[in-house]
């Protein structure tokens, strides 16, 4: 199935830029209030109505004959820099579902990343390692958040800029269960 790169508005990247700009001293003083009132509880809310936001991805598996494979959401500013990488599977040869999430350089690291589906209390996931791609969470799924990503209707992911600023984006979950399910398969 070929991979369509999905481009939603944010600007969120914009103003961690901005930031890092300003922290060096780069940003002239007129702009520094807009930096601090874009960069304070930015969010990104993809519309509930996307048909189909997670898409399958492969790749070769060292463990096994067959590849490994996960579902995937890419999301990106309206200038294609990319916001958040989310991803479930069944990695590491078992039934048990992973999540990997990527995130950009100058996270905050201490803070994780927080999930949540619905009203279901959220799960905070510690990051792993950081690379150039940006900094990476890999872990196993508890059954309960599972059971609530296959019925509720949105997830919710935090995650905090190195100012301890929270980004927000919440992505709907139409058709996440089929798309997990088709992984077995």
């Amino acid at each position: 199935m070929p991979r369509t790169k999905k481009t939603y508005p944010g600007g969120v990247l914009l103003a961690m830029l901005l930031l890092v700009l300003y922290e060096v001293g780069s940003v002239p003083a007129y702009a520094q209030n807009d930096v601090n009132a874009r960069n304070e509880g930015a969010l990104i809310s993809i519309p509930a109505t996307e048909a189909n936001l997670w898409s399958k991805e492969c790749f070769p598996d060292s463990t096994s004959d067959r590849p490994a494979c996960e579902i995937v959401a890419d999301i990106y500013t309206n200038t294609d820099a990319s916001v958040l990488r989310i991803g479930f599977g069944f990695l590491g040869g078992d039934n048990k579902t992973t999540i990997t999430v990527i995130t950009p350089l100058g996270t905050l690291l201490l803070s994780g990343v927080i999930l949540q589906v619905d009203d279901v209390p959220a799960v905070t996931f510690s990051y792993l390692l950081c690379t150039p791609d940006g900094c990476q969470v890999q872990a196993r799924v508890p059954d309960a958040l599972e059971s609530a990503l296959r019925t509720g209707k949105e997830l919710k992911i935090r995650f905090f800029d190195r100012t301890s600023n929270p980004i927000d984006i919440t992505l709907p979950l139409k058709n996440f269960g089929a798309s997990l399910d088709s992984l077995k398969t």
